[in-house]
């Protein structure tokens, strides 16, 4: 489950409004849609059915991301300009904070300070694969940022792809302009504080893994 004295943001989904019984990838690929995955840094990924939903209250599936206070904004934002997004999201939108924390959620993996996937990140990444047409295993690759389809922003998915559900490989040769820059730089030092409080609980959760990070 999350910490909760990090800062932590749930994106609630509607179960009821997905389109297949694979609820949880199709929500990952609404948000790979919203938001940028070649901007996140030092960011940690939960989800799950929340509490209410197991004890039959409501139908709402949790996507949460727990990082500095200014990459939980952007992904809020993102999310909530994206209209596919808020057609399927559940009433509240959003759970923050200890709320959030408390729901069952379950460890996602996460994406280290470089920008690389966890080897746990098998969701995430799996969703992301599917909308750009690449195998899960594209995502070993530490420069993934670097190639394509990643590597040239002119070579993004439109919001517009995304919201009428087109093939997002032929949206990817029309070049559309980048819509993803919602990035605030609000107050580095407070960041940077914040991300290390991060990595301090990246490195306890998934030690093995810390340690091969810094080997590299």
């Amino acid at each position: 489950m999350p910490d909760p004295s990090h800062p932590i943001i749930g994106a609630r989904f509607n179960i009821s409004k997905a389109t297949s019984s694979e609820y949880g990838q199709e929500f990952w690929k609404i948000v790979w849609c919203a938001v940028d995955p070649t901007e996140l840094r030092a960011v940690m990924f939960y989800e799950g059915d929340t509490d209410s939903t197991l004890n039959g209250t409501e139908e709402v599936f949790c996507i949460a991301f727990q990082s500095s206070h200014a990459t939980l904004e952007n992904i809020s934002v993102n999310l909530q300009s994206f209209k596919p997004f808020r057609d399927v999201a559940a009433d509240p939108m959003f759970v923050e904070g200890e709320e959030c924390a408390a729901e069952p959620l379950v460890n996602a993996g996460y994406m280290d300070f470089i920008g690389r996937f966890s080897d746990d990140a098998s969701n995430p990444k799996r969703a992301l694969a599917s909308l750009k047409g690449v195998s899960p295993d594209y995502f070993n690759d530490p420069n993934w940022k670097l190639q394509p389809p990643f590597g040239d922003f002119g070579d993004a998915p439109s919001k517009e792809a995304c919201e009428k559900g087109n093939d997002l490989k032929k949206a990817n040769e029309r070049k559309k302009t980048p819509w993803w820059k919602f990035w605030s730089a609000n107050s580095i030092e407070e960041n940077a504080f914040e991300e290390e409080d991060v990595k301090d609980e990246i490195e306890s959760e998934y030690p093995l893994q810390s340690k091969r990070t810094k080997a590299m």
